[in-house]
């Protein structure tokens, strides 16, 4: 992709604010085009029906950007999304082969075995919302943010959460310590498999809040931290990590965060409610380890009214690097038991395991659009500040950026500026005031040559959006640009009788005429043409010798132009000679540009022979 921008089209010099396949619109028009195909999605896809967390992200619309600007009807394409949890039934409708075109694979690893649903697999739904696919086969439709996108399931034995009642509480460092070699060949294995994105739907009990002492937590989990760093990578995988489930839970009365004592648990004890302030540990580590800050996210929990999930813990420390999704009753794919059987269906679920996928999925169709010329650290603060952050979403202590917006993320952000430097954010020119305009000399070919070519323009975030390069040209609106051309290219004819001499006077001296409007020198053809209507002085002699200067400078309407024309043919020959010099102050043989394009000025000398011969009758 050449990053260099612009665009123009229509029929004259007319800015194209937004590309979309060959057609050009304004920025009106694309949102009404946009709305239009997101409501055919809505109509054409059943996997959408009756799916309020995806209406809450604008997935339609999202879906209609891809369409538009990319012409691709397949979400998350290229992109590829690695998951750890329990695992994944492959034999599930949704990921069935053929349902559509990404890879769906499975990896046990950490003693994990394969789930034969005497369990729910926790797995098989946080996938779902990723890379679930609408499968013809199957009449109880389904769709994931992005059922095109390559799924790695790297499946892992996760434990079930504590009891109710029971304290929640950091865990002690000597225990981390003692698995963090583990750990760490464990993460750098999985972040070395070829992904885009890693999905974490899991934590470690405790809030982040509570981890106190962060320097001897370093010197407890170095090579842990070292591997979700990535200090090696040019580009880091991006970490999508569940905030934790823990709000309003059972806890020990005295305990960190256990909120009052008038409860009572499962046992009949004392009980209190947890507030969960922050999010849990691993989500929380950003909010203490600056190399983890930029690829690292940690995912609230949103209802089906836009709130706070109340299960959900809070972002707290940790809003800085914190974004929030739909995690209430998400509809999702089913493996497990039923009535005594192991059964494949659909079910609703909570928590915040299945906000963590919404951003995952969300985050392939952002590398899609931008076609992977956007580095993940910066598809990551996209995503923050592309964040619905209004009303409710404004308590940063608990939305951190806000309610995740799909449509807007998608969108450019200040409109699209072409570069006018070495970096991509910054000053620059607009593309809607960026257009070049051929003149007639250039005929079309430079149009056809360009045409389907792409250049790029940057958003106020850097992120790139494609033109046609083609569109760039303006092609004169004339009958034939080629026969101009070739007009351009004609030597005329030499004759001093037009040029308001009188040949049959016998003076030496020079007979001055002057001339508003017309072509200097009396002609249709040449490089006069590009100073048509032109204030001239002609001068010429007896014996064929003829002088013309003119300019348009300073003539309402017309680009300025001044030049000098010099034509001799000598009496009752059948040759003659032309000469002469064009200077043009904002052009280029008479083709303008604007914006990006700078102020164009050219200065062209020119000679001609003619010679006239009568062949036959």
């Amino acid at each position: 992709m050449a990053f260099l921008i612009l665009s123009g089209c229509g029929g004259g010099i007319s800015p194209c604010p937004v590309e979309a396949g060959d057609r050009c619109y304004t920025t009106h028009d694309y949102r009404d085009a946009l709305q239009n195909i997101a409501q055919e999605i809505r109509s054409s896809s059943p996997g959408l029906e009756d799916r309020w967390a995806m209406e809450s992200i604008n997935l339609a619309e999202a879906w209609a950007h891809l369409r538009l600007l990319r012409g691709s009807d397949t979400p998350g394409e290229g992109v590829s999304v690695g998951v750890i949890d329990t695992g994944i039934d492959l034999d599930h409708p949704v990921f069935m082969e053929g349902a559509a075109a990404g890879e769906v694979t499975e990896e046990l690893l950490a003693g994990a075995t394969e789930e034969f649903g005497e369990d729910f697999s926790h797995g098989t739904g946080v996938a779902s919302i990723i890379v679930g696919r609408e499968n013809p086969v199957d009449k109880r439709q389904y769709s994931g943010i992005a059922p095109y996108a390559t799924l790695k399931m790297f499946a892992v034995p996760l434990s079930d959460p504590p009891p109710p009642g029971t304290p929640f509480d950091p865990v002690e460092l000597s225990k981390l310590e003692g698995l963090d070699e583990y750990e760490a060949e464990f993460f750098a294995d999985v972040l070395s498999r070829d992904i885009d994105i890693l999905n974490m739907s899991f934590g470690v009990e405790g809030l982040v809040e509570n981890y106190g002492d962060w320097a001897a937590l370093r010197t407890s989990i170095p090579r842990t931290i070292e591997a979700l760093a990535q200090a090696d990578r040019d580009d880091k995988v991006i970490l999508v990590w569940a905030a934790g489930n823990s709000n309003g839970r059972l806890c020990v009365p005295g305990s960190a965060n256990c909120v009052g004592a008038d409860q009572t648990d499962h046992l009949g004890r004392p009980a209190g409610v947890l507030d969960a302030s922050s999010a849990s540990f691993y989500s929380g580590l950003a909010a203490h380890l600056e190399e983890l800050r930029g690829h690292s996210i940690a995912v609230v929990a949103t209802d089906e009214e836009g709130g706070i999930a109340q299960f959900s813990n809070r972002c707290g420390i940790v809003a800085d690097w914190c974004i929030a999704a739909p995690g209430h009753l998400v509809r999702l794919a089913y493996f497990g038991p039923y009535q005594g059987k192991a059964i494949r269906d659909f079910a609703r679920a909570s928590g915040t395991s299945f906000a963590a996928p919404m951003v995952s999925g969300s985050l392939a169709l952002m590398k899609q659009l931008f076609r992977d010329q956007l580095p993940n650290e910066e598809v990551v603060a996209r995503l923050f500040h592309t964040a619905d952050s209004g009303g409710r979403f404004a308590d940063r202590s608990i939305y951190g950026h806000g309610m995740m917006d799909l449509n807007t993320a998608l969108s450019p952000v200040g409109g699209a500026r072409i570069p006018a430097q070495a970096t991509v954010v910054g000053a620059g020119m607009p593309v809607v005031q960026s257009s070049l305009q051929l003149g007639e000399a250039f005929g079309d070919g430079l149009a056809s040559a360009l045409a389907r070519h792409e250049v790029a323009g940057f958003d106020a975030l850097g992120a790139p959006f494609c033109y046609d390069l083609g569109h760039l040209i303006v092609v004169p609106p004339s009958p034939d640009s080629l026969a101009h051309m070739r007009e351009f290219l004609a030597a005329p004819p030499i004759d001093a009788g037009t040029q308001g001499v009188d040949a049959g006077d016998d003076r030496t001296t020079f007979a001055p005429r002057f001339g508003l409007g017309g072509t200097p020198g009396g002609t249709d053809m040449g490089h006069a043409l590009l100073a048509r209507d032109a204030l001239s002085l002609t001068v010429g002699r007896p014996d064929g010798l003829v002088a013309t200067a003119f300019t348009t400078d300073g003539v309402d309407g017309l680009q300025p132009a001044s030049g000098v024309l010099v034509s001799w043919q000598p009496t009752a020959e059948a040759w003659g000679l032309r000469a002469g010099w064009l200077g043009e102050r904002r052009g280029v043989l008479s083709a303008t540009a604007e914006g990006a394009f700078g102020n164009l000025d050219a200065h062209s000398m020119f000679l001609g022979v003619e010679i006239d011969r009568m062949a036959g009758k």
